[in-house]
């Protein structure tokens, strides 16, 4: 299985496809922030 990314404010995102549904990484959106809070509940 081969992981793509895009970019996205020029940080780049993983994006995982398993069966046949797309998942993006929540890591690499919150190592895009620099320790900022990005994502709350």
């Amino acid at each position: 299985m081969k992981n793509k990314t895009i970019t996205v404010k020029g940080i780049e995102i993983t994006i995982i496809k398993q069966n046949n549904t797309d998942y993006i990484s929540l890591t690499d959106m919150l190592k895009a922030k620099d320790g900022d809070f990005f994502i709350a509940d």
